[in-house]
């Protein structure tokens, strides 16, 4: 059993549910659990626990690579989402199609945030090449000292930059971490690039840009697409209709995606896998 098992069947138990439901108790928890994905768990525990942020350097616990995060911010949650509760986990037909390529493959990451999807597919597809977007310039500092520890060279490379269906110049909202985006009332001015000449000849790609993504999905070049695996975040933010779900899931379909819906955070706001059968 796991540090991380023991610390879910205790919170279980019904003496350790009363002490839970006190905010403190479980936010110590949360911590706890979030610690079993880094070696350095003490020092983890220590300092999101100490309320005030740092920026601090990790092995992960399986694999022993190196990431960055910045305590006291949502990183930590985004740690968990990634390599405890494994929302990346691969389903059995998008398997299918990597095993297929006969090759590592080549991904594009739309939202690379400070870098830990990257180095959860360093450690999933080894070999890879990963070509990232990032246009918050702090997310991006940080996912570049994540991307230059792991020593991987032209493998792993970055634009700061919004992904887009143009390019140009768009308003975003800065300093948000994993929620910066595109925004009409943004304080700032960011460079954005057209990313469909990258999505050509890609294998694989991860779109999470907080709203961003219904430019790109609603672009007549995206039903075109010969890009055999795609995991999608879809977000209320920009989304042309009430119904972000069903927009997500449609307009997928009329691409030639089969699709998979793994996940609902919140209304209007979930994760869908997508491939195209027979790539």
């Amino acid at each position: 059993m796991t540090i991380g098992q023991l610390v879910q069947r205790v919170a279980r138990t019904e003496s350790a549910q009363r002490i839970l439901s006190r905010p403190r108790a479980e936010r110590v928890a949360q911590v706890l659990i979030q610690a079993t994905t880094v070696h350095e768990r003490t020092r983890f525990v220590y300092l999101e626990l100490s309320a005030s942020f740092r920026l601090a350097r990790y092995r992960l616990r399986r694999s022993g690579r190196p990431i960055y995060i910045r305590h006291n911010t949502v990183d930590p949650l985004v740690l968990d989402e990634i390599f405890y509760t494994g929302h990346y986990t691969l389903p059995d037909e998008v398997e299918s199609v990597f095993a297929g390529l006969g090759r590592p493959p080549v991904i594009l990451d739309l939202g690379a945030n400070v870098g830990l999807f990257g180095v959860w597919a360093l450690d999933r597809f080894p070999g890879c090449t990963i070509t990232a977007f990032e246009p918050d310039t702090t997310n991006a500092a940080v996912a570049q000292m994540t991307m230059d520890a792991n020593d991987v060279g032209e493998r792993w490379r970055l634009n700061e930059a919004a992904a887009a269906a143009h390019n140009g110049r768009v308003s975003f909202l800065s300093g948000e971490f994993s929620r910066s985006r595109i925004d009409a009332e943004g304080g700032t001015e960011v460079e954005a690039v057209d990313v469909f000449p990258y999505l050509e000849g890609v294998d694989f790609a991860k779109i999470d840009i907080e709203g961003g993504e219904w430019e790109i999905l609603g672009d007549p070049r995206f039903q075109e697409l010969e890009l055999p695996a795609l995991v999608l975040e879809f977000h209320p933010d920009q989304a042309p209709g009430p119904d972000p779900r069903s927009l997500a899931l449609d307009t997928l379909g009329r691409a030639g995606y089969e699709t998979q819906l793994v996940y609902d955070f919140a209304p209007g706001q979930g994760m869908v896998w997508a491939w195209q059968p027979g790539k």
